[in-house]
């Protein structure tokens, strides 16, 4: 499903997997697993947010391990 037909979901998924390192996919990866949901987040590469300032894309991925269950 994408971004747009996660909304009409008719229950929550108790398992999810997010494709992608852009903000789109963190923020629906964040959302699913503040909703209660087995979230990975899968991207190419070390980190998410490719072309995003260092520091804040370090500082995000610090948050996310310690707030969130999010793989």
């Amino acid at each position: 499903i994408t971004s747009n037909e996660i909304f009409y979901l008719e229950e929550q998924p108790k398992r999810i997997v997010c494709v992608g390192g852009g903000f789109i996919a963190c923020e629906f990866a964040s959302i699913m697993d503040g909703l209660g949901s087995e979230v990975t987040l899968m991207y190419r590469g070390e980190l998410f947010l490719r072309g995003f300032d260092m520091d804040m894309r370090t500082h995000l991925k610090e948050e996310m391990e310690r707030n969130t269950k999010i793989d």
